[in-house]
């Protein structure tokens, strides 16, 4: 999670804080502590790596708030992080 902070400038949490990329290892060790209660254990959990994507010039703010909405309604209550990928012309998150 360092290097995904270290690497995306805009990482929002699942309640739309802004994860602060001045500091990634700080950052990442904060929000494993708060998932801390959820990863305990054996038991076996699931994570997924889901992109979203729209075309170039398309407001990745929106594109932001549309996934952060996507992923409340279809997964409600699983913890979260996303990021916009800036490095190509189309909008990924």
């Amino acid at each position: 999670m360092q290097k995904f902070i270290r690497a995306f400038d805009q990482v929002r949490q699942a309640n739309g804080q802004a994860v602060s990329s001045k500091q990634p290892t700080k950052a990442a060790a904060a929000i494993f502590e708060e998932w801390r209660p959820q990863l305990s254990g054996r038991e076996r959990r699931n994570a997924y790596h889901l992109l979203f994507s729209a075309r170039a010039g398309t407001d990745a703010q929106a594109i932001m708030a549309v996934a952060r909405a996507v992923l409340e309604e279809r997964a409600p209550g699983h913890k979260f992080v996303l990021a916009h990928h800036a490095e190509t012309r189309h909008v990924h998150i």
